[in-house]
């Protein structure tokens, strides 16, 4: 408790003022005793009847007055107490809120509901009685016995007697009972566990028709809480009775010893009055004290759950903004050396990631050049988006690694697939990446970046996570949507819908984004809770999005859907490249210049680059439309920018027909899309859904059993080929 005191920390005046008034509340009661000797032994034997109404008004005054600081006091104590608890509440809410999911997983969620609400709870009464008693018990009991040696030696003995009697019983029976409000606690916490448990389930409860087993389940946890409270309980209610035969027991020795006194004129009558009214200001003082140090036990049981969780550090440390580099989301250009004035643009080479042609690209007439990356205010698309280096992970108590040695690049605006059977890691890996878990071995780097250095707020805004329990709070659609990003605007979050397949059934609802959605999303379908838990992640426009198998509960055409708008938003930053190649006959070279000049139909040898892609150059043919997935492209041919942003005029051919330059490298933007191209992780068991990803991960026992494209993995990797025909529902052997 001592190490809780410092949240009584603006209340401290009020912590003082409080036992003051309850120890003048104590001198009254002390006092009382000596009026009630002067008027027995003084003013009945001289019939003084004035004196006696005065002595007695003067009784009722100081029983007034007390009564009247006992209030106050009461207050005051009732206000420090609920500070101290609102204090205390919100510092552990606010610490439970930095554990990672090591910590979490250690304390469990309904242990740290207990100790949030009802651990709390009994360390504040702690701090009101003490507030109000801590004081007041002990000074009665020892000015009682301090007034009972005044009046009679003889009699204050018997006073610290049954004092001490009684101090041992107590002892004894807190140890004993110490130990049970501990045990208490701790079963509360799995009666916790069950409420939520089947309060969260019912649905499941329900549909396997499991109430009675559920029930029997329950009150076999209550019937074991009750047991062990009503041990406490039993040890607890030995004290009345124990102080009040102990007390009673004093009562008799006193009046026993005191009536011969009385006779023998040792004593007066008054005397032995005002004894047994100090007996009886000792029981009840002993009895206010018992109950002090049992609720002191139940606190103090409580406090130390609570220095517990105080106590626990995260295991991820953070580094603050300033210690941080900023992120900002922006766009990278190459700068192609191509020559001023337009007169000659063609060039050989092209710069795509991981192209050796990029040191060293030649302009026309053979001349070195480079291309350069240029930072306006993000990593350039050249630079992996994020890099696995030798990963293994196991969690506290596993014996074997759960993931081990994976290793892989994803530049930006690719996708990567994971898929793998249950329990393979691949929710490990989308937590590692997240930096839920620190990696044991090996290393995680977002933008060639460790992500141990990134920020918090940093790392939570360049990564939009979509978990695999798709959950929702109660609370409007918009303010679900605004979670990761408060002041986001409609037309964001119409934007984010749209692409999460959402937008339709949101309008269809009675107030669109004003509908109320219930806790965890219960008056949705599983697909509709997944749908806005992407469009929630989108909201915040990050950089990399992760979806932890979050179309699981839909549809293959919904599925579909998603992922082709997914896809376009993927797209962000692109360029034309046109490579010259001697071995082109005029008449091709022709034809990639009008391939320019039309840009929706296209043939020969002009390059569609996304951003992040591999370094393999491909004729990708066909239509933009088809490409870009749906996605318009407008660009002017006659007015193709040069890297610093002049203009390359049009070049005519043989035939005198103008046709446009095209400047290799040269920059454009998809409209509607984001500033960075989106990367995406994408978790399924569908390993149809992954077949438009850059690269597939598999999973195997927490190992990398293939890593590639989907082609390359249908053919080279036997998991992923297994996978692949039992969900078309044919088999390997079949297959071959």
């Amino acid at each position: 408790m001592l190490k809780l005191t410092r949240y009584l920390k603006g209340y401290g005046l009020i912590t003082v003022i409080a036992p003051l008034l309850k120890l003048l509340e104590a001198l009254f009661e002390l006092a009382i005793p000596l009026i009630v000797r002067h008027i027995a032994d003084v003013l009945i034997p001289a019939g003084d009847m004035k004196g006696v109404y005065l002595w007695g008004g003067a009784m009722l005054g100081l029983g007034a007055a007390g009564f009247t600081l006992a209030i106050i006091s009461q207050y005051l104590a009732a206000h420090s107490s609920l500070g101290y608890g609102t204090n205390l509440r919100r510092d552990l809410y606010r610490h439970v809120n930095r554990f990672g999911y090591a910590e979490l997983d250690k304390f469990g969620t309904a242990s740290l509901i207990t100790r949030i609400t009802d651990d709390i709870r009994q360390t504040q009464i702690g701090v009101s009685q003490f507030i109000r008693l801590v004081l007041r018990a002990p000074f009665i009991l020892i000015g009682a016995i301090v007034m009972a040696i005044i009046l009679d030696p003889v009699s204050g003995l018997i006073f610290i007697g049954v004092s001490i009697a009684i101090g041992t019983a107590l002892y004894f029976i807190m140890r004993r009972s110490g130990k049970f409000y501990r045990v208490i606690q701790q079963q509360l916490d799995g009666v916790a566990l069950l409420t939520r448990e089947n309060l969260t389930g019912t649905r499941v409860v329900r549909a396997f028709s499991r109430q009675d087993e559920e029930n029997a389940d329950f009150t076999k946890a209550a019937g074991k809480l009750a047991k062990t409270g009503e041990k406490a309980g039993v040890i607890s209610s030995l004290l009345n009775p124990l102080t009040y035969v102990l007390i009673n027991i004093a009562v008799l020795a006193i009046l026993f010893l005191g009536g011969s006194a009385v006779n023998s004129g040792d004593l007066a009558r008054g005397d032995i009055l005002a004894l047994v009214n100090y007996l009886s200001q000792i029981l009840l003082a002993l009895v206010v004290f018992a109950n002090l140090l049992i609720t002191f036990s139940k606190a103090g049981a409580s406090a130390r759950r609570i220095n517990e969780v105080l106590e626990t550090e995260p295991i991820l440390r953070f580094p603050e903004e300033s210690e941080g580099l900023a992120v900002d989301s922006g766009q990278w250009t190459v700068d192609s050396k191509a020559d001023e004035g337009g007169a000659d643009c063609k060039t050989v080479g092209v710069a795509v990631p991981g192209d050796p042609q990029l040191k060293s690209n030649t302009r026309s007439g053979g001349s070195p050049g480079t291309a350069t990356p240029t930072k306006t205010s993000s990593p350039s698309p050249l630079t992996p988006k994020i890099s696995l280096r030798s990963v293994s992970f196991a969690y506290p108590g596993d014996a074997e690694d759960d993931l081990s040695d994976i290793s892989f690049d994803l530049h930006p605006g690719q996708t990567l697939g994971v898929i793998g059977s249950t329990g393979s890691g691949k929710t490990t890996l989308v937590n590692l990446i997240c930096r839920f878990y620190d990696a044991r071995d090996g290393r995680i780097e977002i933008d060639r970046r460790d992500i141990k250095s990134y920020p918090k707020d940093t790392l939570s805004a360049l990564i939009g996570v979509v978990p695999q329990s798709a959950v929702l709070f109660y609370g409007s659609v918009r303010e679900n949507m605004q979670l990761g990003k408060a002041d986001a605007s409609d037309t964001e979050i119409w934007e984010a819908l749209r692409t999460a397949q959402s937008e339709d059934f949101i309008k269809a609802l009675p107030q669109g984004l004003d509908t109320v959605i219930f806790q965890g999303g219960k008056n949705l379908s599983g697909g509709q809770r997944q749908r806005l838990t992407v469009a929630r992640a989108l909201v915040k426009n990050p950089e990399i999005l992760i979806l932890d198998d979050a179309s699981s509960a839909l549809d293959y055409a919904t599925d579909a859907a998603l992922r082709k708008a997914l896809r376009s938003r993927q797209f962000s930053v692109g360029s034309f490249q046109l490579l010259e190649d001697d071995s082109l006959t005029k008449n091709e070279k022709r034809k990639t210049h009008d391939a320019a000049a039309k840009p929706q139909k296209y043939t020969g040898r002009i390059f569609l680059t996304k951003a992040g892609s591999k370094a393999t150059r491909e004729n990708v043919g066909g239509d933009f439309e088809q490409q870009l997935v749906g996605v318009d492209l407008q660009i002017d041919p006659k007015t193709t920018p040069k890297a610093d942003g002049s203009i390359c005029k049009s070049t005519p051919t043989d035939n005198n027909a103008p046709h446009p330059s095209i400047i290799p490298n040269s920059s454009f933007l998809i409209p509607n899309s984001p500033p960075s191209p989106l990367t995406v992780i994408m978790v399924s068991q569908r390993a149809a859904s992954l077949k438009g990803a850059d690269l597939i991960l598999v999973l195997e026992d927490g190992k990398c059993a293939g890593l590639g494209t989907y082609a390359e993995l249908r053919e080279g990797c036997e998991i992923f080929k297994e996978i692949c025909v039992s969900q078309e529902g044919g088999s390997t052997k079949n297959e071959k």
